[in-house]
Parts: structure tokens; C-alpha cells; sequence
């Protein structure tokens, strides 16, 4: 049997519930991009129907989501590259963000046969996509010829931050913004959503969870939130073997007994994505009991499906098995290549080099 992953459906729809208590008359958009974050673009999908709207990074994840009868709302946060995705935005009820002035000219020069709905997004901090917020009359102006339906948005840069001292500067900057225009806007990821959304509580504020979906809480203990975590990752115990005394384990040899111990080799290593970087450090439990922390991977070959980032190795034995959830802000496990579709193609050396750039990414955080 080799490592597998497992999606608890109850958790993932438990905490959609939860994260909307926190602004109950704020209508929900759900963060689905990059396949869910690992955890399937389409059962998730079907699973959070009480979800106002779908959020996808590209045009080509709205697109799977509509050839295959998804037909809420959905979201295109990086908007339309061109006239031909600006015309099927209009015509698939597929939202786009609207951040950069080469889509205006699109927009400008592009008739549409349906009405569209529009997001504008304005950077009021974060530094990546956005108009400064001096341009949002221009812009918006310039929307409202073509749509009914414009929205702003912005993205929080550090609300996960134990000392956070510039959201209030961002929420206060869109929120000139709207205090000048009775428009929809859309503030709050998840650590925004936990810290600030509750005073935004009306029916045009558009709250946008994504870690906290899956049972992550990306803000600290004082901030508490009621979730769960939904994706476990399960792989066999291979081998038990006792090592003596002051024997030591694995490459490099980078973990010593201290005394005669039992150790259980797992079915998972670096083949599936578990980068060396985790030995020693990663945390191992036996039916609800830490064992060491030896974690040293590599342990046989294979592929199972790989591990989305953001989660903590929790293992445990039911008939044989031992399960494992990952989570951890800083875990950057690639996804696996069948599901990478990063910058949408769909060349397999293209997939290859973004799986070990991922994987170089995470090395290089844990290093720091």
C-alpha cells in the first residue's frame, strides 16, 4: 500500500460555517484556486454550496469549473489577458478582477453581448496587482460604462502577523474609497476575516477565506477559530526494526538513539514529495502519542498524490494504516504534477521544473 490522502468532507463544510460567524451578513467568496489548494477544485466546489461565489486564480480554472456544470458565480482574480477571455467572462457569468490598464484598453475595445460583472482591485499596500487608489475614479468610471455590477477589493498584506500594524492603514484606504461610492468591496482573507471583518458585517462586503477553509488558522492563539483540519495524508508502517544505543539513522546519519528504541520505517519519503529539510523537525504521532522527531523520509520509492502546503505530520494507526495530516504556513510541498498547472501549461518538463523549484523554495524557508 503506498501514502494516500484523504479529504474530510464534514470539516471542510463545518468550516465554512464557522469562518461566516465571524460576518454573517457578508456574503462569501471561496478561495478554490490551485485545485483547491491540493484538495480537488471540483469536490470542494460541490461541497461549499453555500458559498456566494467561487475565486480561481486564471481564466483556465474557471473555465474546467464550467465544463464541468459548476454554474455559481465565479471569481478570475488575475482577470482576462485578452478580448477572447473578456467576452467569455460575460457570457460564463465569470467575474474578473480588473488591476492592470491593458485590460481597461480590452475593455475599451471589446464589444460584449452580455452585461458583465467587474472587480476592481487597488493596491493599497500589498505592492503586487492593483491600481494606486488615486486611479480608482478612472477606473471606475470607465467600468461602469460596461457593467451594472462593479466591485473593489484589495489584499491585506500582514494580517497574519502576531504585530500587525499596517491592515487599519490599508482598511482605511479603501475605505475612503467607499465611503464616497455605496459599492461592493472585498477586504478580509482569512486572518483579515478573523481580526477585522466584524464591523464590515452588511450585505455588500465580500469576505474571501482560504487556509481557514481547509483548517488552517493563520493567525495566532488569541485569535481563536473553530476549525478543523481537512486534508490527512496516509502511508503504511513498513518495517519495525530495534536500533541499540548510539546507533544513528538515515542519510547523513543526522538523528542518534539515545537509548535501545523501536523504530517504524513509513511508507513515504522523498519521492512523494517530502523534501530531506523535515528530518528531524517534523512531528510524528502513534495513536494520539508525539514519537521522536526523527521524521528522517526517503524511506521507498513511489508517487502517492503530494501534499498541499500548510499543515503539521499527525500520524496514527486504524487497521494497519497510519495516517498523517500536513499543515505548517511554510511547508511548500509542490503539488502533485497531475494537478500542477502552474501558468497554465501543459508541457510535463514545464510541470517538472515548477515541482522542483517548489521543493527549492521550501528548502531554502526552512533554512532561513
Amino acid at each position: 500500500m503506498n501514502g494516500s490522502i484523504l479529504i474530510n468532507k464534514n470539516n471542510l463544510i463545518s468550516n465554512l460555517s464557522e469562518i461566516k460567524k465571524f460576518s454573517p451578513e457578508s456574503k462569501v467568496m471561496s478561495m478554490i484556486k490551485s485545485d483547491a489548494y491540493g484538495h480537488g477544485i471540483l469536490e470542494v466546489a460541490h461541497l461549499l454550496k453555500k458559498s456566494d461565489a467561487f475565486a480561481v486564480a486564471t481564466i483556465e480554472e474557471a473555465t474546467y469549473l464550467r465544463n464541468n456544470n459548476i454554474d455559481k458565480e465565479i471569481v478570475c482574480l488575475q482577470g482576462f489577458s485578452n478580448s477572447n477571455e473578456y467576452k467569455y467572462c460575460s457570457e460564463n457569468n465569470i467575474r474578473p478582477v480588473i488591476h492592470d490598464l491593458s485590460q481597461l484598453k480590452i475593455i475599451e475595445n471589446t464589444t460584449l453581448d452580455k452585461n458583465i460583472k467587474l472587480w476592481i482591485k487597488i493596491d493599497t499596500g500589498m505592492n503586487r496587482l492593483g491600481f494606486h487608489s488615486s486611479d480608482f475614479q478612472t477606473v471606475f468610471q470607465k467600468c461602469k460604462i460596461i457593467s451594472d455590477h462593479v466591485g473593489i477589493m484589495t489584499h491585506l498584506a500582514c494580517a497574519d502577523e502576531n504585530k500587525d500594524d499596517f491592515s487599519n492603514k490599508q482598511i482605511n484606504i479603501l475605505q475612503d474609497i467607499i465611503n464616497k461610492e455605496n459599492i461592493e468591496h472585498s477586504i478580509f482573507n482569512s486572518a483579515g476575516t478573523i481580526k477585522y471583518s466584524k464591523k464590515y458585517n452588511n450585505s455588500l462586503n465580500w469576505i474571501r477565506p482560504g487556509l481557514v477553509l481547509y483548517g488552517v488558522n493563520p493567525c495566532n492563539s488569541s485569535n481563536k477559530i473553530n476549525v478543523k483540519p481537512v486534508m490527512t495524508l496516509t502511508a503504511p508502517v513498513v518495517s519495525i526494526k530495534t536500533c541499540k544505543k548510539d546507533e544513528s539513522i538515515g542519510y547523513g546519519h543526522t538523528y542518534k538513539v539515545k537509548n535501545d528504541t523501536r523504530i517504524a520505517a513509513v511508507g513515504i519519503g522523498y519521492g512523494d514529495g517530502i523534501p530531506r529539510r523535515l528530518s528531524n523537525i517534523g512531528k510524528v504521532f502513534f495513536e494520539g502519542n508525539e514519537i521522536r522527531k526523527s521524521l528522517e523520509a526517503g524511506i521507498r520509492p513511489g508517487l502517492p498524490q503530494l501534499v498541499d502546503a500548510n499543515a503539521i505530520i499527525k500520524i496514527f494507526k486504524t487497521q494497519g494504516t497510519l495516517f498523517g495530516i500536513m499543515a505548517g504556513l511554510f511547508f511548500l510541498i509542490p503539488i502533485s504534477l497531475s494537478n500542477l498547472k502552474l501558468f497554465g501549461s501543459k508541457n510535463k518538463w514545464v510541470n517538472l521544473l515548477c515541482f522542483w523549484v517548489g521543493i527549492l523554495i521550501f528548502d531554502i524557508v526552512v533554512a532561513i
